[in-house]
């Protein structure tokens, strides 16, 4: 049996899909992620400083024309994806630690962080760990994760693991999100995960159409006056 004329993207566009599988992220883990708006032109650079680290560590670069890069050095594994209008790092690294202070950018060359091209939309300190950590009550919660501040929290793929956070940015500039693993394996951690700073990615993304919003409000509500006049007067117009 032999199909219709087959559209020439279609395996191009299919494998798309396999292209970014999500990371296989250990039980416990610090993570760091950042995305930043950066715009196309910006490719060259950036690049050439992914380059730049993984020589410094004596690992291969991404490959020409890469818009997605995995690789991993002096213990952390970092993935870099391009999209069309941002850049995405995340840093992960095994740990037992609970702090979200940013071990693995600790692992960077000094300079190299600041030296990222595009401007931060997201950056947020992760904890990933075991169900056996959570702390008993939401106060103690808010306490040892979240300095006493109000959280918002769920149940994750199916039940089996929860996530928390605050959307505080704190001093250093990062937020902070705590995922704790009841039964997930480390590939559905890593999907969890990913899901989770999609979301944060894409609604901080939406968000930059606010301020346009708000400035088109006045304009906006004279044309609803106008509108609203001109309906009144075709109403109330004789025939011609």
């Amino acid at each position: 049996m032999e199909l219709p004329v087959i559209h020439p993207q279609r395996l191009e566009l299919n494998n798309e899909v396999h292209a970014r599988p999500p990371p296989a992220i250990e039980t416990p883990s610090e993570i760091s992620y950042l995305a930043l708006k950066s715009p196309p032109k910006n490719r060259k650079a950036e690049r050439a400083h992914l380059d730049a680290l993984c020589t410094t560590f004596g690992v291969p670069g991404p490959p020409a024309g890469a818009n997605h890069f995995h690789t991993t050095f002096a213990g952390v594994s970092l993935y870099w994806e391009r999209h069309t209008e941002f850049a995405r790092y995340l840093f992960v690294l095994p740990s037992d630690g609970q702090a979200m202070d940013g071990a693995p950018l600790k692992m960077l060359p000094p300079g190299w962080l600041e030296a990222v091209q595009g401007e931060v939309l997201v950056a947020t300190h992760i904890a990933v760990l075991p169900e056996v950590a959570t702390p008993g009550t939401a106060d103690a919660i808010s306490k040892q994760y979240f300095h006493g501040n109000p959280f918002v929290g769920s149940a994750v793929s199916g039940g089996a693991g929860r996530a928390a956070t605050d959307f505080v940015i704190q001093r250093n500039g990062f937020s902070r999100l705590v995922l704790w693993n009841a039964t997930m394996t480390s590939l559905q951690v890593g999907r969890t995960l990913q899901r989770l700073i999609e979301i944060d990615s894409y609604r901080m993304m939406m968000l930059l159409a606010l301020p346009v919003a708000r400035g088109l409000s006045p304009f906006m509500t004279q044309c609803d006056r106008d509108l609203t006049s001109v309906v009144a007067r075709l109403t109330d117009a004789e025939a011609a």
